[in-house]
């Protein structure tokens, strides 16, 4: 299954690499048209581009310093106070413990050193409230909500929480639901970092299975939040350097809706093909289970049968016994009655 996921995602991407191709060479073309334009044309041109920018006010929203980001991670691990921490402020819900604050997805924007950026909440992976469905459609909304795509996923942790099986299944579970590449966009964010006590993240992560093995697959991005002191801004400005270095390192790009709609069809896929498979297990499962009712029919029925034809030759066989006992019988009775007649014959005789 992974080497078939892997295929269609390479497949996907290099049709994105034609389409945007195609669109540079239209846009090398348009540019080129511009140059050829007469001079009595171009002020006309740089007023339609004015009201253009007028028209499309969330443009600046995306532009080259502006960032978006979308929160993952399990419920009570403190998303939302990691998203407070980067706001600086108390927009999100917050609540520690084990019950999910956030049942949907909410955006909230900040500036941070003069920088657009946008952030994301998404509800608990795992949430124990929502079935998985409606989970993977919420969680998947913050894609768009992050239009035309986020820069960045934080997968949050708590640094006191251990390696458990949830948190083995985060990965595959986050690849599921926005494609294999979505790791190439992630950094690990570990909330709560004053509850260390001395120990190193270098420490923690190596101690830690599913966050070493989920950090290697995210080459190695990580990041740890102090969420009591959020008026440190130092260790905001130090995520968004961390966000531009894999920023820079992934050509410039972020994570498109194209990508993410590539990721749930691969998913619908993937659960029609498992519906097929269950579909066809579970008939098979119904045919052997019919075959087995009907072999234990025929072997009831010829039990049974034998059974009958035992009792019959059973009957048959008592019945000539007593038969064969009431002509005995009579037999010997004959033989007295002769007998006796011998005798008296006898006594008149003599």
């Amino acid at each position: 299954m992974k080497l078939e996921r892997m295929q269609w995602e390479k497949q996907k991407q290099e049709e994105r690499q034609k389409r945007e191709e195609e669109k540079k060479k239209q846009e090398e073309v348009s540019d080129q048209r511009k140059k050829e334009e007469p001079e009595i044309l171009k002020p006309h041109r740089k007023i339609t581009e004015s009201q253009r920018k007028d028209i499309e006010p969330d443009a600046p929203a995306d532009s080259l310093s502006s960032r978006r980001i979308v929160l993952l991670g399990q419920t009570g691990v403190g998303k939302s106070a990691a998203g407070n921490t980067i706001l600086g402020e108390k927009e999100f819900k917050s609540e520690r413990g084990t019950i999910s604050v956030t049942c949907e997805c909410s955006k909230q924007h900040v500036v941070v050193s003069g920088r657009s950026v946008s952030v994301v909440d998404t509800p608990g992976l795992f949430h124990t409230e929502m079935n998985p469905e409606e989970l993977m459609t919420e969680i998947g909304r913050s894609v768009y909500l992050s239009s035309p795509g986020p820069h960045t996923f934080l997968i949050v942790f708590h640094v006191n929480n251990r390696c458990t099986e949830h948190e083995q299944q985060i990965p595959q579970m986050i690849e599921m639901m926005f494609g294999q590449e979505v790791l190439k966009y992630s950094i690990i964010l570990l909330n709560y970092g004053d509850w260390l006590e001395g120990e190193t993240v270098e420490e923690l992560i190596e101690e830690n299975c599913g966050l070493r093995d989920l950090a290697d697959q995210c080459g190695g991005r990580y990041h740890v939040f102090n969420n009591k002191d959020q008026n440190n801004r130092e260790q905001v400005n130090d995520l968004l350097q961390k966000i531009d270095t894999m920023i820079e390192q992934n050509g410039g790009g972020h994570y498109s809706n194209e990508m993410f709609e590539d990721a749930e069809r691969f998913r619908r896929e993937e659960e029609e093909r498992r519906e097929r498979e269950e579909e066809q297990i579970k008939q098979q499962v119904e045919k052997r289970i019919q075959e087995e009712i009907e072999r234990v029919r025929k072997e009831t029925e010829e039990r049974i049968g034998a059974e009958r034809e035992a009792d019959r030759s059973e009957l048959e066989r008592l019945k000539a016994e007593r038969q064969r006992d009431e002509e005995e019988r009579k037999q010997r009775e004959k033989q007295q009655q002769e007998e006796r007649k011998q005798q008296n014959l006898n006594c008149v005789c003599s």
